[in-house]
């Protein structure tokens, strides 16, 4: 222990006595130890497949094969399904069921959108599942009568409770309904269904609970065999095999369909086809098909472990330029006994100091990324559950963080120890010692031209998304000035409110948004993004339907103010008023385009149309009169300019009652949108505490387009790609300079024999635009596999060669290239002979 504590006191020295280093390296590592550790927890969460459960290899779920690619995935049975399982199964001993569900939870007052779970009494039992805290729900809970109960995921407890013990006993509203918080189950159960790390479980109650919590679209009568709701989850019995239990689910699913068939499954082209339960059993623990996710997620793992490497490397040419300075230091050192492995083992050390403020800096990097990336996604998805992404730093994320500071060990602190130290006492000691490894600048600059290659490709196809922007910017302008809109987004629909008071709620909010200061003009909407398909006909003429090749259109329902709040002119007639209400006649509005498509020319005013859609769960067939033509609107969601046919009803006299309401208020002059929507929210809250929403922020931010994606792959190639290119420079810059300092001799014979300081500044310019070339030309072939594979997100196709991209990523490519060769060159000019050749 002596020798390894003087050996730190040693290494402790040398990195203060050269704090710029140890600072570069330090920061260089947290970047890229950090950027990799958020993209691990991404990946980690987005395909987290461990159920956390000790006995997951004797769970079964009920589960059908996919016609689609013969896979199997849980199905939904009835409730007397579920009973008859239940009854007639000898290879389960116990078999459980659940369902899942999406209402507001309120803790504290605050009402957030919650993903949940109804299970059966035994569903905790039956999985093997133990507390983290308090109870789980058992058979006495899921009765009914019983007092409502919650259990909370780890992830809940942490977000909404900060880990407070006194969370269990506490009272939660689920939907205005209270729930006593019973226990809190393990971080790493995350739930059976979708067996992955976004949109996990937030809640379970017991299934006795479902009416409570059944929305007006998701009530089901637990009596009908043709409303399946459940999904089965069965613990094996012992001795028994999977493929017992697979036998077993096949032969109760053939005698209930023998008794009681399913209906037939209609097809939206006409006819229909037979349903059979054809049940087998699906493993619990089995990998569930996500080849296509995982290959995006390798795309957000490759890319930072390549800047990781690059970042590596690096230190490793600046450990070989510090460490050759030290060659007759090594010399004298074994010459007077020092071993080898001594030498190598004080350089590890130093690097080792160098791993662990790296990788502590790494972690807090890392937390941040994830925060960014989660504040992002919630700007763009808003608090939808399905969509939250809930990382953390835990015991997984610190063991990657502990194998990229070894990585960087090994890269930057033991390969260039080991080829520093294995050369003879002699040649160490020798005054050409130190001019020797030159003959190994090739290997080096071989490693230079690999980092710049990366950066390369990444800034060509940064540039390629930049020269993209310009041409989405200008096809989606969408007819509205969404811009200055403040949205919140309401799913009434995941909670259980009726009709009437939904219409209170609105009403009351809308009077309360005109009440801020700022607010030019408030509206209602149905949710834009999901907007009813309907067949249509023109003048009483019978409807075709899609089938037939029938049109159909848009149908938006809107309130009276809905047009000045969103900025779109009305062309022709009038907008909807107070004349528009339930029992008047039928009107619409409808865009030019639709105007155009049924009558030939966009004043429609006063014709009629028919409209065949949805009503309260059933088909409507409706009349209307068109009062009005706004202006086209243009679809975000295509990369090509699309413009789409809607229809405009009010809301008073057609309420949507299966998509989102777009709470909608427009911000006066001066007043940030995004801060208003803020205000919005809050009012809402004051109408209805108990309501929850599931975006907050400007109108334009829910436009789901290629534009957003684009802009994004933009922000984050590009980051990464200046990252890469900033230590690839830095790389190229600190080698370079050691080579000057290392031919000072040689450059100092030169210039005695009359080379001019312009020969000095050429020789050292060639050998650093050797990597640069090499660098820039392998860049370019990976930068043309990513622009194939990103081809459908561009709007044309892309040439071979696009200059301006190319402008766009070199410019700052040869520039500072430039600055690391041109300042050693510079350097060696200003050699003098005297000083170069007094030690010949």
């Amino acid at each position: 222990m002596t020798f390894l504590s003087s050996d730190l006191r040693f290494a402790l020295r040398r990195l203060r006595r050269a704090p710029l280093f140890t600072a570069f390296a330090v920061i260089t590592l947290s970047l890229a130890i950090g950027i990799v550790t958020a993209a691990y927890s991404l990946v980690r969460t987005g395909l987290q497949m461990d159920l956390g459960l000790d006995n997951a290899d004797r769970l079964v779920i009920v589960a059908k094969t996919s016609p689609m690619n013969g896979n199997l995935y849980p199905v939904q049975i009835s409730w007397p399904d579920y009973q008859d399982v239940v009854a007639q199964s000898n290879a389960l001993e116990a078999v459980a069921a659940w369902t899942t569900f999406t209402n507001a939870l309120v803790v504290g007052g605050t009402s957030e959108f919650a993903n949940g779970e109804l299970v059966s009494g035994n569903y905790f039992t039956t999985i093997g599942l133990r507390p983290l805290r308090g109870r789980l729900i058992e058979t006495a809970d899921d009765q009914p009568g019983a007092t409502p109960v919650v259990v909370l995921s780890a992830s809940a407890w942490r977000s909404r409770f900060a880990r407070d013990p006194s969370a269990v006993g506490s009272i939660v509203k689920i939907s205005g309904r209270a729930f006593e918080v019973i226990g809190i189950v393990p971080e790493t159960f995350r739930g059976l269904q979708g067996r992955g790390g976004f949109g996990q479980p937030d809640a379970w109650v017991p299934l006795s609970a479902a009416p409570m919590l059944a929305t007006r679209w998701t009530r089901q009568d637990p009596n009908r065999r043709d409303q399946p709701w459940l999904t089965l989850a069965g613990h094996l019995v012992s001795g028994q095999a999977r493929a017992d239990a697979n036998s077993e689910l096949r032969r109760i699913a053939d005698r209930i369909d023998a008794v009681a068939p399913l209906p037939n499954l209609s097809l939206s082209a006409g006819g229909s086809v037979p349903q059979k339960r054809e049940w087998n059993a699906l493993g619990a623990d089995e990998r569930v098909s996500l080849t296509e996710a995982r290959d995006i997620f390798r795309v957000v793992l490759m890319l930072p472990a390549l800047v990781l490497i690059v970042a590596c490397t690096n230190l490793g040419n600046f450990a070989l330029s510090r460490g050759l300075a030290r060659q007759s230091e090594f010399g004298v050192r074994l010459a007077i006994g020092a071993s080898r492995w001594q030498l190598i083992r004080e350089q590890l050390i130093e690097y080792a100091i160098v791993a662990a403020l790296g990788g502590l800096g790494g972690l807090f990097v890392a937390d941040r990324l994830l925060a960014f990336v989660a504040a992002t996604v919630r700007g763009l998805l808003g608090n939808v559950p399905q969509y939250r992404i809930d990382v953390h730093i835990d015991g997984a994320v610190i063991l990657a963080v502990g194998v990229a500071a070894l990585l960087s060990l090994l890269v930057a602190g033991l390969i260039p120890a080991m080829q520093l130290t294995r050369r003879s006492l002699r040649q160490s000691m020798s005054s050409d010692a130190v001019a020797a490894p030159l003959q190994r600048w090739r290997g080096r600059s071989n490693l230079i031209a690999l980092q710049l290659s990366v950066s390369v490709a990444l800034l060509l196809v940064s540039a390629l998304c930049v020269r993209q922007l310009p041409k989405l910017g200008q096809q989606m302008k969408s007819g509205t000035t969404l811009d200055r809109v403040a949205l919140v987004n309401v799913p009434f629909l995941n909670q259980t409110m009726d009709e009437p008071a939904v219409r209170r709620t609105i009403s009351a909010h809308l009077d309360a948004l005109r009440a801020l200061p700022g607010v030019a003009a408030a509206a209602a909407s149905s949710d834009r993004r999901f907007a009813e398909l309907v067949d249509i006909a023109p003048d009483g003429r019978p409807i075709a339907g899609p089938a037939t090749g029938g049109p159909t259109t848009r149908r938006l329902s809107v309130s009276a103010t809905y047009f000045p709040t969103v900025g779109l002119s009305i062309v022709a007639g009038r907008s909807f008023d107070d004349r528009d209400t339930e029992g008047s006649e039928r009107v619409v509005i409808m865009n030019e385009t639709q105007a155009r498509s049924l009558f030939g020319t966009p004043n429609a005013v006063g014709r009629q149309v028919t409209v065949r859609g949805w009503r309260n769960q059933e088909r409507e067939t409706a009349t209307l009169t068109v009062i009005g033509v706004a202006a086209d609107t243009r679809s975000s969601r295509t990369t090509r300019e699309s413009v789409e046919t809607t229809l405009y009803v009010p809301l008073t006299q057609r309420f949507e009652e299966f998509v989102s309401i777009e709470m909608l208020a427009r911000a006066a002059d001066g007043i940030d949108p995004a801060a208003l929507a803020t205000l919005s929210r809050d009012a809402l809250r004051r109408v209805n505490p108990d309501v929850a929403v599931a975006f907050v922020g400007r109108a334009d931010a829910v436009d789901l387009g290629p534009r957003v994606v684009l802009r994004y792959f933009t922000l984050a190639f590009g980051s990464l790609a200046f990252l890469a290119l900033g230590f690839a420079m830095s790389g190229l810059y600190g080698v370079l300079s050691h080579v000057v300092a290392s031919r000072t001799r040689e450059l100092g014979v030169r210039a005695a024999l009359g080379a001019d300081p312009a020969r000095l500044v050429r020789l050292v310019l060639k050998d650093g635009s050797r990597p640069v070339i090499e660098g820039v030309i392998l860049g370019f072939g990976l930068a043309a596999g990513a622009r194939v594979g990103m081809q459908p997100w561009f709007t044309e196709p892309v040439t071979a060669i696009d200059p301006v991209a190319l402008v766009i990523a070199l410019v700052p490519l040869v520039t500072a290239a430039a600055l690391a060769c041109y300042l050693p060159a510079r350097r060696a000019a200003r050699v003098d002979p005297n000083v170069a050749l007094r030690h010949l």
